[in-house]
Parts: C-alpha cells; structure tokens; sequence
C-alpha cells in the first residue's frame, strides 16, 4: 500500500469516527432538549374540573310510546367554550341495590334502555355566562344546561329503569392549548314504565352437557324468564355431591340477559378427576336473577367426557408449497438488498 492509500484510509475513517461522534453527542442533546419541550407543554397545559348536578335524574311515571325532556347542569370555574359529548350507557341491578331503593328494587327492568336517549344536538356547547343558578344547595355562578330526549317505545317493558350519561367535556380545537378536563361521575337517569310489573323465574332443568370434552365436565342450567321484564341470571352455586351426600366440588357460572318468556344456558366446568366412574349425582343449582334467587336439586347421569384425539401432522398442500416458494423468494431479495448495500458501503 503506497502513502497516497494509506492516508486516504485514514482520512476515511477519521471522517467516520467524527460522524459516529458527533452522532453520539447530539443524542443526549436531542433527549434533553424533548425532555425541555415536554415541561413546557405540560405548564401551558389546563386542568379544568367540571362537575354535573343533579347526579341522579328522576322522570317518573312514563307511557309507553311517549316522550320525556330531561336536563341536567355541567359546573365549571371554566370562562373558555366547552364542547360535551353525551354517551349514554346501559345501568346494572346493582345500582338499585341500595337502602333508598328497597321498595322497587324487586320491581327493576334490565332492559337496555339507554338507546332510548336523544341527543338532539351532540356534541353540545357550552358558553360562559354570569347569570347564578339557585338550588337547595346555594347559588351556582358558573354553569351550563344540557338537555336531552327520551323516547320510551311502545314494547317498552313495565317496571322501573335506569341508564347513565357521561359527558365528555373538551375544549374547542382552535384553542390551541392542551386542556385536561375531569368530569367527577355519570348521571343516573330512572324512570318507571307503567304497566304490570312482574319478576319472576324457574329452574327448567339440569343435565349434563354431551360435548363435554378434554377432561372437563360440563353441567348445564337452564332457567326462564316468567316474568315481564330482563333480568340479569347467573348461578353463583352449581354443586355436586355423590348419592351419599358427600360435597365433591362447587363452582359458579358466567352472567346472561334474558328476556321475558326466553330460557338460557347457565354452565360450570368440573374436573373430571371428581367422578371415580360414571354413575348418578346429585346436583343442587342456585340462579340468581334480579335480587330474586331461586334452587332446584336432581339427580343426573354423569359419563366420562369423550377424549379428543390430538391432531396429526398437516398434510402438505399446494398452499403450502406456493407459501414456501414466497418464502424462497423473499429470502433472495433480502440477501441481494444486503449485497447491494454491502457493495456501496465498500465504495
């Protein structure tokens, strides 16, 4: 190698080891000046807290096929214009387990009635005004009214009803400002239907399932709705004992709406390693449904779930050969994009 090779080598790889420095150098300062940007942003940003009043929205008695307006406030300290979007969510018989409502809560609808909502303008804005709202409370000076529209149909079921609305607040993109608004809960709206309001359901029956497989026993439920309304069934108690009435194992099912007059599966899965041979059990079953329950006990046949047998080795397909020749192709570009690049770096 001549002097003339030699120092343009050194030259070539001093010009590569300042670049990889300088590179190493300005990641930190590239880090630390996001790091910087990220605190800026975060003191421009607002936190705006907004409430709602009431949190609990009562319509009373409704027809079926009529229509009711309701309303509710958004509280803020907030002087800027604020865009809420209503969302409407189904509610739960839980909410009516509470000691206020330990008059009606055996008189609950779980029907889905939170589709039964109108929003006529959605999302909805909100201005800044000085005028006070008085409630029982005090004075509210900072306030917005949100109004909406419940159209109960004429299948409505009887009995009472309950869905939440969450407004969701922002502030209006042009702003320009990163904004953090916390609304503090959902409003609950009840109302009741008119009409004969009955709860009522029964145990049908309980079998073992057939497709019982890969060592599972599978014991089903059956329950229906007798009565007007949905409710919410589960059996928090699906137990098993031998004939001499030794406890083999207890588990609980899964959650199901069922409609007036429909009759649904509740299942639970034993082990099969519970039954030394197949013979008759006892099976005691508890389904919950509203804040009512209701029991049934018989004596089932319990066999041996079918063994599913494991599955063999996939049979080569003309599928399979056209994947490994995309595959076979893909390698060899790859492996001639590295060439290529490879080639270029020696330059």
């Amino acid at each position: 190698m001549d002097i003339y090779d030699f120092e343009s080598n050194s030259m070539l790889m001093s010009a590569k080891t300042f670049k990889t420095q300088r590179i190493s150098k300005c990641f930190p300062i590239a880090i630390i000046f996001l790091f910087v940007l990220a605190l800026s942003t975060m003191a421009d940003a607002k936190e705006l807290q907004a409430g709602v009043s009431p949190i609990v929205l009562t319509l009373g008695n409704l027809s079926k096929g009529t229509s009711s307006v309701g309303s509710f406030f958004i509280v803020t300290a907030s002087t800027d214009e604020i865009l809420v979007k209503l969302d409407s969510q189904r509610s739960s018989i839980d909410y009516f387990k509470k000691p206020e409502y330990a008059g009606i809560m055996d008189k609950v609808s779980e029907e889905d009635s939170s589709g039964w909502a109108f929003f006529p303008s959605n999302p909805y804005v909100l201005r800044h005004t000085n005028e006070s709202l008085k409630t029982t409370g005090g004075s509210i000076a900072d306030w917005k009214r949100v109004s909406f529209v419940l159209n109960v149909p004429e299948d409505a079921e009887p009995c009472n009803h309950a869905f939440h609305i969450r407004p969701n607040p922002y502030v209006a993109e042009e702003y320009g400002t990163a904004v953090n608004l916390v609304v503090l809960t959902a409003i609950t709206v009840m109302f009741n239907v008119e009409g004969k309001c009955d709860i009522n359901g029964r145990i049908l029956d309980i079998f073992q399932n057939e497709k019982s497989t890969d060592g599972m026993v599978n014991i089903d439920v059956y329950f229906q709705n007798m009565g007007t309304a949905t409710v919410s069934a589960h059996a928090p108690s699906i137990s098993l004992y031998y004939e001499n009435g030794t406890l083999i194992d207890s588990k609980q099912s899964g959650y199901t709406y069922v409609k007036p007059g429909e009759a649904k599966v509740l299942s639970a899965k034993f082990s099969a390693n519970n039954f030394l041979e197949e013979g008759i059990y006892t099976v005691n079953a508890t389904v919950a449904y509203g804040v009512n329950s209701t029991t049934k006990e018989a004596a089932i046949l319990i066999k041996h779930p079918k063994i599913v047998p494991a599955a063999g080795p996939a049979q080569k397909t003309e599928s399979n050969r056209s994947n490994y020749l995309i595959l076979l192709i893909l390698a060899i570009i790859t492996y001639a994009a590295y060439r290529i690049y490879k080639d270029d770096g020696k330059d």
